[in-house]
């Protein structure tokens, strides 16, 4: 009899490196499989899955997720922006496509039953696995589920899988010991969606602004401050300088601010230059001239020592 094959949804953390161990135990071929947005996944999962020797294929569907997930959800939000239940369906229905293509018999999750409230209980799961149904297994909880296709069909033995539950990380340490997992990623997936500061930036701009996948990623650092209808970040340290650089040609009539002595900060959607330089005086140090480049034309500004940080920050967006 072949070797029968599954796609596992990679997240990279504990519970989906068990359960790549837990099929390859039973001689199935594991193809796992990232699902990267702006806002989780992509390299660094890569990475955990390579360190146990598990090949991951990373899929970017950041633009489609935006629009066919992010916007309007179904079923709602968790706490903060995060729209659980449709992003875990949206990635059965991704990996469904897969099926189809004949790349594998079935699909395989890390998710545990009750261990996270919102997306992982019983109707939650039921809902997720619709594009797929009877074809996901769900191997660190199936014998508190119903049999899968895979497990009736015997393409995988029932009586070797697990009936965890709840948000005990007990039982997953025990088995992590049992297959040689010793690097311990964090049980939250990364997801940036589920972090409140993000997500209020998040709702700000699309309450303003069209989609745009750099600009979104300026959300994730820096300080932000709203000047009019445009927007101005100021980086906090050189990992976010790098990361700006990076994002500044990728948008359109994007300003770019700098001295000689290493400031750097970008805006976009206003023409206030005067103002910009204004609010980014209190964050210049040891320079008198700020340069700024707007439209392929550069014009200096002088630093302005009298303004102080409380003197701008009614163009910091705050949360609250």
């Amino acid at each position: 009899m072949r070797k029968r094959k599954a796609i596992l949804l990679f997240s990279g953390g504990l519970d989906s490196l068990i359960v790549a161990k837990i099929l390859e135990e039973q001689n199935i071929i594991v193809k796992a499989v990232n699902y990267k947005t702006s806002f989780f996944g992509g390299d660094e999962v890569k990475e955990i899955g390579e360190r146990y020797g598990i090949k991951v294929v990373v899929e970017d569907i950041s633009v489609e997720y935006i629009k066919r997930v992010l916007l309007n959800p179904e079923y709602g939000y968790g706490k903060n922006m995060n729209p659980c239940i449709d992003c875990h369906r949206y990635m059965i229905k991704k990996a469904k496509e897969r099926l189809d293509r004949g790349e594998a018999d079935f699909i395989a999750t890390g998710e545990v039953l009750g261990e996270r409230p919102f997306s992982q209980n019983i109707n939650a799961l039921s809902i997720v696995e619709k594009p797929a149904r009877g074809y996901v297994l769900r191997p660190l909880s199936a014998l508190l589920l119903k049999p899968t296709i895979p497990e009736m069909k015997g393409w995988v033995d029932r009586t070797k899988l697990y009936g965890l539950k709840g948000r005990s990380r007990k039982p997953h340490l025990e088995l992590a010991r049992k297959y040689g997992i010793d690097y311990i990623p964090s049980p939250a997936g990364g997801c940036i969606l589920t972090d409140p500061g993000f997500s209020y930036r998040l709702k700000h701009f699309l309450s303003r602004e069209k989609v745009d996948i750099n600009k979104i990623e300026l959300l994730k650092i820096g300080r932000h401050f709203i000047p009019g209808k445009g927007r101005l970040v100021i980086p906090r340290n050189e990992k976010e300088k790098k990361i700006l650089k990076s994002i500044y040609e990728k948008i359109r009539d994007a300003i770019f601010i700098r001295t000689e002595e290493g400031f750097v900060a970008l805006a976009y959607g206003t023409e206030d230059l005067k103002l910009i330089a204004r609010i980014c005086s209190p964050y210049v140090r040891n320079s008198e001239i700020l340069k700024i480049t707007y439209r392929g034309q550069e014009e200096l500004f002088s630093v302005n020592k009298e303004v102080d940080k409380a003197d701008v920050r009614k163009y910091m967006l705050l949360k609250g």
